[in-house]
């Protein structure tokens, strides 16, 4: 079974300054990933939310390099009535806004095997670079 991931705020961290030692293993440990995603050996989940938040990017370069990453998704999510109901949920729960949009569906559908995040904002977590499993099936 090839591994379907959804990559949150990983597109921006090669853009960023990489003179913080965290930030450069972030953004090689993302660049693999879009690697092995190129090559076949994982597979991308897209989402409206990614279109929405990508459009919302002040700087036009990244803007684009990051928005030529939809044409390797094997799978696209739309909006649904049933996403935002759960997001809502979720929120009082204590994840932002746009966090919530982005986890919904993959908490729906089991769409993504691993979606991955550079966050300070997901509550509870001890690393800035996460690895979320829904209920998967295991041989």
């Amino acid at each position: 079974m090839i591994m379907r991931i959804k990559l949150l705020s990983l597109f921006n961290r090669p853009f960023d300054n990489q003179t913080d030692f965290k930030i450069l293993l972030e953004s090689e440990a993302k660049l693999k990933i879009q690697e092995h995603i190129r090559f076949g050996l994982y597979e991308l989940v897209w989402s409206y939310i990614l279109d929405y938040e990508n459009s919302k990017n002040p700087f036009r370069e990244r803007r684009e390099q990051i928005g030529k990453w939809k044409k390797y998704a094997n799978v696209d999510i739309e909006a649904q009535d049933s996403v935002i109901q759960l997001s809502k949920s979720l929120n009082q729960l204590g994840l932002k806004n746009f966090d919530a949009l982005h986890m919904c569906p993959n908490t729906m559908s089991n769409v993504c095997t691993a979606v991955l995040a550079t966050s300070r904002h997901w509550p509870s977590l001890t690393a800035r670079m996460w690895l979320f499993l829904p209920s998967v099936r295991r041989s």
